[in-house]
């Protein structure tokens, strides 16, 4: 009997975790120059966007959501769509004037990743990008917004 109930909690289990996984589909990840660092990009069944980050295989922060809102209640939360992505590298070492240290290295892995929002109007068809930029370190991303045809000017109320 014991068994028994332990073999249908661990099939449960198993299957709860799948339906969990499959609500969010993996659409681009990233590596710092290292190894360190990892952020992997999600959109969930509803189109909204989420990142992970992890430290040496161990998480860090889960499933922050991507987002704005703009004026008059409108927001770019949800029914994104991902269109590509790109990658990108650089390892510099600059000088800056002052400060402990004369040199500075730039050292990251970058990717950017090109969306589109489907709907509510009037943001229908609202395309804009998240970059990355990952270092050993640390990360940092911003939000991309090309010149659009027929999208009125917004004004970003917040941040998710």
């Amino acid at each position: 009997m014991k068994r028994t109930l332990t073999l249908i909690f661990a099939v449960l289990w198993i299957a709860s975790a799948s339906c969990a996984s499959a609500k969010v589909r993996k659409i681009a990840e990233l590596d710092s120059p290292n190894r360190v660092l990892n952020v992997t990009l999600l959109l969930d069944h509803d189109g909204r966007l989420f990142y992970r980050v992890w430290r040496f295989g161990a998480p860090v922060l889960e499933n922050s959501q991507l987002g704005l809102r703009f004026d008059q209640a409108k927001a770019l939360d949800r029914n994104i769509e991902f269109v590509d992505s790109s990658r990108s590298a650089l390892n510099e070492v600059w000088q800056q004037p002052w400060g402990e240290s004369r040199e500075v290295r730039n050292h990251y892995q970058g990717l950017i990743a090109n969306f589109s929002q489907t709907r509510p109007k009037p943001l229908a068809a609202l395309r804009f990008s998240v970059e990355f930029r990952l270092y050993d370190d640390g990360l940092g991303f911003r939000y991309i917004f090309p010149q659009q045809n027929g999208t009125p000017q917004l004004a970003i109320d917040s941040e998710l």
